[in-house]
């Protein structure tokens, strides 16, 4: 059963090949007049291709025939039905040869660039309907033949390149022929020009512009860079100002800490000195009762009416004497203790003030290093 599908298969290839071949050689058969007119063409040199596979139409080139190609060349073209592209470059045709080129009516493409032709060879192609291309560099058509090409409403491009046509030739053809180009067009190509030029003011306006506008964000941009660098500045220079005031702050809390300090030992010394001017006294007072307890036991010796009167004197004097020195060794004990307690907050302030001025050297080194970075970015 495979088998006999594979055989099938097989078959339908072999028949299908054969009948695309059998379509192949209807398409490209051609009459006996063509294949003689083919024949005259390349015996003259001339190249005679299909335009592609699938397109049987014809193209005929006597342009690279290395000889002299004439208008009796050109007789052959006429039982050439399907000929659309005929390039006759640098050959030797005339007017006279256009009698014969204005009969291939199926001719879309027609190189006439560098012939013999003239006007009058032009007025013999009026009747190719069909033409899209046609090319006349180099040859000596004017104004009078452009005008024998406006019944041709198919043509699409014309080269009229080194011919003496003018630019009122080029409008008055163009007027007739809807979409038409024409090579070169100076009015065309001046208006381009002027439209290129245009656009390229436009386009200097706009990059000025842009310029403009780039140079005033690049402006505002700096300013806003300058104002951030002066701002640490700004702030490293009141830190700094702090930081002299606490610092002198600080001298002045550590003299008068000092002063105080002083004032305190003084206050010291003369307790000390109280101390012992009240020993002394004591003494002294001891000393009075130790002479009041003798002159009591001389009382019998003596007249104890004055000796009792002057030792009572003396013992009064010593009592006050003490009394006196107790007073102001009580006074000074005061002072010292006040001058103690204004030392003690001397230096509490002094610490505080210490404390203020490191946080203020703190504040001043972070300022530094924020300018620094500012430096570093710029």
């Amino acid at each position: 059963m495979i088998r006999k599908a594979s055989y099938l298969v097989l078959a339908l290839v072999v028949a299908s090949t054969a009948l695309r071949a059998q379509a192949d050689d209807e398409k490209t058969k051609r009459s006996t007049a063509e294949s003689m007119a083919i024949a005259k063409i390349k015996e003259a040199g001339g190249q005679v291709m299909e335009l592609a596979q699938n397109d049987s139409r014809l193209e005929v080139s006597l342009h690279l025939t290395g000889g002299k190609v004439t208008d009796e060349n050109l007789k052959p073209l006429v039982d050439l039905k399907d000929l659309v592209h005929l390039n006759l470059r640098g050959t030797d045709v005339t007017d006279a040869g256009m009698a014969t080129v204005g009969k291939l009516k199926s001719l879309i493409r027609l190189h006439l660039e560098r012939t013999k032709i003239t006007d009058a060879g032009l007025s013999q192609l009026k009747g190719l309907t069909n033409l899209e291309y046609l090319n006349v560099y180099d040859t000596a058509v004017t104004d009078t033949g452009m005008s024998q090409l406006d019944s041709l409403k198919k043509l699409k491009k014309l080269y009229v390149t080194g011919t003496k046509v003018s630019q009122t030739g080029i409008n008055k053809l163009k007027g007739s022929v809807a979409g038409l180009e024409v090579t070169p067009d100076y009015e065309l190509e001046a208006r381009r020009a002027h439209l290129e030029y245009r656009r390229s003011v436009d386009d200097a306006h706009l990059a000025i512009a842009e310029s403009q506008k780039s140079q005033v964000e690049a402006d505002k941009k700096l300013a806003d860079a300058k104002k951030a660098a002066e701002a640490p500045l700004a702030a490293e220079a009141t830190a700094k100002a702090a930081l002299d005031a606490a610092t002198k702050q600080l001298e002045a809390f550590a003299k008068e800490v000092a002063a105080k300090k002083a004032a305190q030992e003084m206050a010291a010394k003369k307790a000390e000195g109280v101390k012992k001017a009240i020993d002394e006294a004591n003494k002294k007072a001891a000393e009075a009762v130790q002479a009041v307890a003798a002159a009591n036991a001389r009382l019998e010796d003596v007249d104890l009416g004055k000796q009792a009167a002057k030792a009572t004197k003396l013992a009064e004097l010593a009592k006050k004497a003490a009394e006196t020195a107790q007073k102001k060794a009580e006074s000074l004990t005061a002072k010292a203790e006040k001058a103690k307690q204004d030392a003690a907050q001397a230096m509490k302030k002094a610490e505080e003030a210490a404390q203020r001025a490191t946080e203020l050297m703190r504040k001043a080194a972070e300022a530094n290093m924020a300018d620094a970075q500012v430096q570093k970015a710029k």
